[in-house]
């Protein structure tokens, strides 16, 4: 648990009036807000290069900063991470020569440079010099030295905001595996919501310096309109389980809730009985999944890729057909609607157009099948 209370002086940079409690074991803790809330200046508090503000930072059992008691812990004995916009490597050394350096200080380290490397995929770039590397190559390189340092706590200030599609995508599956493999707690800033929805379990929305709103990223994503004044596009998130990887396809199978028994399977949106359980529906999905399967996988599936049918569809080239009932019905604007649909006790959301509506003549409580394609869904 990461306490913060921050309020502000006549000589503070940025107006900050926030007391929070933020969870950091329950996935990548996101923040978002309009440009000048107070997201940099809040990650720099807490890496402890900001203290022209009264109030208190306290890490787990540790308080790393208080202006009352007059505690202020040096940034360097804080263990708390800091990666930038921009990379800011040491010119003077090459990739490896990074890397070495936060590892030989690490307060406790917990990863091999092997782990690491293999990780941002780095493996043919150690003995290049920082300044040949392109944007995408040295925001790799900075937080792969921020993790192999072995931090408590990680903070990522926009570290995407420079790179093109190609390098971000790579940087955000790092960022994902990387969590994956080392639950490291993280706390990272950002713009942009499909980043957000894809990294982060939990989020906080800043606007005027105050935390205007907190909670699980999908649920404060699903609102339509947030104090913020941002229109966000509705997803849900399913919660499953690793069955399998496809050996001839380039596929994973997952299953809704609990696992299947080794040996057996299932067809997609079929159930089956394994001994006194009932499995599952299971669905496909394109992203090769890392997680082990003894972990919750978290699948985002945005509402306008989900299709309703009122039979289950099978010679089709949509791959999920999953069976769900219909729990809510909400009006989204004079041609559409939200379906709020019910599966395995997990949520799910589908955006109709009022005709759809009208013509499957849906109403709360009837059963119907969710319809998306494999490539629609989005492993965290």
């Amino acid at each position: 648990m990461l306490s913060v209370k921050l309020d502000s002086l006549p000589e503070s940079p940025t107006s900050l009036a926030l007391a929070v409690e933020i969870p950091l074991g329950d996935g990548i803790v996101g923040v978002m807000g309009p440009s000048g809330c107070g997201k940099t200046t809040l990650l720099r508090v807490l890496a402890g290069l900001e203290t022209r503000y009264s109030g208190a930072v306290k890490l787990s059992d540790n308080m790393v900063w208080s202006s009352e008691a007059q505690i202020n812990i040096k940034p360097e004995k804080r263990n708390i991470g800091l990666v930038f916009q921009d990379a800011r490597l040491f010119s003077h050394l090459n990739v490896e020569g990074n890397l070495q350096f936060a590892l030989k200080r690490a307060k406790k380290p917990l990863f091999e440079l092997s782990q690491v490397v293999q990780w941002f995929g780095l493996e043919k770039l150690l003995k290049s010099s920082v300044t040949t590397l392109s944007g995408g190559q040295k925001q790799r390189v900075a937080v792969a030295r921020a993790v192999i340092h072995s931090p408590d706590l990680l903070l990522l200030d926009e570290p995407f905001v420079s790179l093109d599609m190609t390098s971000r995508k790579a940087l955000l599956k790092c960022l994902k595996n990387v969590y994956q493999q080392t639950r490291l707690p993280m706390i990272f800033v950002s713009h942009d919501i499909n980043d957000i929805r894809q990294l982060c379990r939990q989020l906080l929305l800043m606007e005027n310096g105050k935390v205007h709103q907190q909670g699980d990223t999908f649920h404060l994503l699903n609102q339509l309109e947030t104090g913020l004044k941002l229109a966000q596009p509705i997803a849900a998130t399913l919660h499953c389980q690793f069955v399998e990887r496809m050996a001839d396809l380039p596929l994973t199978q997952l299953s809704v809730g609990k696992k299947l028994s080794v040996g057996k399977k299932l067809s997609v949106g079929k159930k089956l009985s394994v001994g006194k359980e009932k499995a599952q529906q299971e669905l496909l999905v394109t992203q090769t999944v890392e997680q082990p399967s003894a972990q919750v996988i978290d699948c985002v599936i945005a509402a306008t890729d989900v299709s309703i049918s009122l039979e289950p569809v099978r010679d089709c080239s949509i791959a999920n057909c999953l069976q769900a009932k219909v729990r809510k019905i909400t009006e989204l604007n004079a041609q559409n609607v939200v379906v709020e649909l019910v599966l395995e006790g997990q949520v799910l959301y589908s955006q109709i157009t009022c005709y759809s509506l009208k013509r499957l003549a849906l109403q709360r409580d009837m059963t119907v099948y969710a319809l998306f394609k494999a490539s629609a869904v989005c492993v965290l």
